[in-house]
């Protein structure tokens, strides 16, 4: 069975800080915005119990500021892809092409 095509405006690689941050910027600017991450989001930052140096936070857990990361982007329009291994990558083609086990993806930005 041939999988689904589908286009984005931008996709992100890893649902970390920084992936949440670019898809948050990506959908306050009106991108069709795809995160993709192939386990839970978060990434090592989720498992801090205390972070002190994050500005606008006195102490905050990072699954906390992981989640409040997650909603905002996805306030703004963001879609996050969790536990759909990337298979291909081919940053040569255009438009870009990004496949999982389950979709194929075209976009002209991959971050």
């Amino acid at each position: 069975m041939a999988k689904e095509h589908i286009e984005k405006d931008i996709i992100i690689i890893g649902a970390g800080m920084a992936g949440l941050t670019a898809a948050l910027y990506a959908g306050r600017m009106n991108l069709r915005t795809l995160v993709l991450e192939n386990s839970l989001v978060g990434g090592q930052i989720a498992t801090a119990a205390d972070i002190e140096n994050f500005p606008g936070f006195e102490r905050v857990s990072g699954m906390e500021l992981i989640g409040t990361l997650e909603k905002q982007a996805m306030n703004f329009g963001a879609e996050i892809d969790e536990f759909d291994r990337i298979e291909r990558v081919d940053l040569k083609s255009t438009p870009k092409i990004v496949e999982t086990e389950t979709r194929v993806y075209e976009t002209p930005v991959i971050i």
